[in-house]
């Protein structure tokens, strides 16, 4: 009865943390708040509890807190809910924050869970040079800090992370477009490309250097004609229709997010650019890249599957392990694997964590 009055408690003074830290962010908008943004995502609530009866009475007590990127991301959305999932299996507490990319309100958010007990904490470093005293001070109280997408440069003040390098991920964007580049096309045939990703994100701009390098490697035919600031469904959109107006021999579009990928295929679908010698490439397999992907006729061709939904189970394994004195992963890495028309089904049926969990 203790243990439950001492969670309930600290869940009910967070969840006051939170609220008020959200009414002092409200005045602070990032200019890459809605970067990835999908109006179709699910909505979900700042804070979310999981808990079960299944399982050993100390685990009641662990609690994690989640601060993810952007919420409105569809492949955060889902991999937050097989986080959720793993912990209702282990009956551990898991408290969920969106930071819509605000580093402000991502310092805060850790301060916050620092104050309420948490003993690990899993959040984003968008950028490597995300101020870390912070950070260190939660890390120094004995909290276990797991890192996503890109490692801090003071690799001190944190423990584990997981993702992939951003060049890496580029190339396998990359090498799905120049192979199908190469097996569309004559050597001596000119490609017009275009490339969509946000230049002043560090991660989407790392994807593109990965792609740039592939394309010059391996498809000398190939020239860029244009470059689109589109990682959004919505910002998507509007490229594509620029790219039908101003470009209209342009063969290949490749994106650094599969979003803003399927914005261009909206608009080239409204626009009637389609045919055998087009073709758009994303990157992070999310639900909608799932459907185009099973239609053999769609000019979205190709995205890079990461599994970050099984990196998910296997972030709050880690997080468990490392609450409960067992030994942890210091890396968990997203895959890079290649998925088209021709091997979508099969990577399905062999990863089926990958399809949403709704």
């Amino acid at each position: 009865m203790k243990k439950m009055l001492k969670r309930t408690i600290v869940l009910v003074i967070t969840m006051l943390m939170v609220v008020a830290l959200v009414g002092c962010a409200s005045g602070t908008q990032d200019t890459q708040e809605t970067q990835q943004e999908d109006s179709t995502s699910p909505s979900l609530s700042p804070s979310e509890e999981t808990s079960s009866d299944t399982v050993d009475e100390p685990a009641e007590d662990l609690l994690i807190g989640y601060i993810c990127i952007d919420f409105s991301n569809i492949s955060f959305a889902e991999q937050s809910k097989y986080m959720k999932q793993r912990c209702d299996e282990l009956g551990i507490t898991l408290q969920m924050v969106d930071m819509k990319r605000d580093v402000n309100l991502l310092l805060q958010y850790i301060e916050s869970f620092k104050s309420a007990g948490a003993g690990a904490i899993i959040f984003p470093a968008f950028d490597a040079s995300v101020p870390t005293e912070v950070i260190k001070d939660a890390h120094d109280s004995g909290i276990f800090i797991m890192v996503q997408e890109t490692p801090l440069s003071d690799t001190s003040v944190f423990d584990a992370w997981t993702g992939t390098e951003a060049v890496v991920t580029g190339r396998g964007i990359g090498q799905n477009a120049a192979d199908w580049i190469n097996a569309t096309f004559d050597s001596d045939e000119r490609v017009e490309v275009a490339l969509c990703y946000n230049p002043g994100y560090p991660l989407s701009a790392g994807r593109m250097q990965g792609v740039r390098e592939i394309l010059e490697a391996q498809c000398p035919n190939a020239v860029i004609v244009a470059e689109e600031n589109a990682v959004t469904v919505e910002t998507g959109v509007e490229a594509g229709e620029n790219f039908i107006q101003a470009y209209p021999n342009l063969n290949c579009v490749i994106c650094a997010t599969d979003n803003g990928g399927l914005g261009v295929l909206e608009a080239f679908n409204a626009g009637g650019k389609t045919g055998e010698d087009v073709g758009i490439f994303g990157c992070d397999m999310n639900a909608q890249a799932i459907v185009e992907l099973r239609k053999p006729d769609s000019v979205f061709r190709g995205t890079i599957a990461q599994n970050m939904n099984r990196a998910g189970i296997e972030v709050i394994d880690a997080c468990y392990a490392a609450m409960t004195g067992e030994t942890y992963p210091e890396r968990i890495p997203y895959d890079v694997t290649p998925i088209t028309h021709d091997n979508i089904e099969q990577h399905l049926l062999e990863n089926p964590e990958e399809l949403p969990l709704d």
